[in-house]
C-alpha cells in the first residue's frame, strides 16, 4: 500500500516548500493540493472562493483530495490551509493518509505572509490594506483544534524549507512511518 504523507497548517507555514524538500529526500511524488485544484477547475483557489465561496471551495477540495488520494504511488501532499476544518476532507484524510501537522509560530508566519506574493482571499486585512496580525492569530487559533488532530505533531521553527524537511524525514523514519 502507498505511503501517502499530508502535511496541513496554517497558510505560510511551509506546506508546500517543506513539502517539495520532503518529497526529494523520501523519493516520494509531490502534490500541491491547491494546484490541483486549480488544474481541475480553472480556477485557483483564490478565484474559486471569490466567485463561488468558501464552501463550494471546500466541497471542491474534497473532491479533488479524494481522487488525489486513489493514487498508487507514495506521496507527500501539501493540503490548504483550511482543509482539516472540512469535516469530509478530515474524514477521507483519516482514512488514507498519515497528516502531518506543521506548527509553525505566528510570529514566523505573519512574517512570511508580509513578505509573500500570492493571491490570499482568507488572509485578514486591517482597514490600511494590510495584514492583520491579531486577526490573523485569533484565525489561526481557531484552526489549531483541528490542526493538532494530525497524526504527527512537527514544531516547524525553521527559515529554511530544507532543513525543516530534514528534521521532519527524521522524526517520520523514527516513528516507522517512512
Amino acid at each position: 500500500m502507498a505511503v501517502k504523507i499530508a502535511l496541513s497548517g496554517y497558510m505560510g507555514s511551509g506546506k508546500s516548500s517543506v513539502g517539495r524538500a520532503l518529497a526529494a529526500l523520501t523519493g516520494f511524488a509531490f502534490t500541491d493540493l491547491d494546484e490541483e485544484v486549480a488544474k481541475k477547475t480553472g480556477l485557483s483557489p483564490a478565484e474559486l472562493i471569490r466567485q463561488k465561496g468558501e464552501e463550494a471551495f471546500r466541497a471542491t477540495e474534497e473532491k479533488v483530495l479524494k481522487e488525489i488520494l486513489q493514487s498508487e504511488q507514495d506521496m507527500i501532499l501539501a493540503l490548504g490551509g483550511g482543509t482539516v476544518t472540512h469535516p469530509g476532507s478530515r474524514r477521507v484524510l483519516k482514512d488514507q493518509a498519515i497528516v502531518v501537522f506543521l506548527h509553525t509560530p505566528p510570529e514566523m508566519i505573519v512574517r512570511r505572509l508580509e513578505t509573500e506574493e500570492g493571491d490570499r482571499p482568507l488572509l485578514p486585512k486591517n482597514g490600511r490594506g494590510t495584514i492583520d496580525r491579531e486577526a490573523i492569530r485569533r484565525h489561526y487559533a481557531s484552526r489549531l483544534p483541528y490542526y493538532r488532530q494530525a497524526d504527527v505533531v512537527f514544531q516547524n521553527e525553521y527559515d529554511d524549507p530544507q532543513t525543516a524537511a530534514e528534521f521532519l524525514f527524521q522524526e517520520l523514519k523514527r516513528q516507522g512511518y517512512v
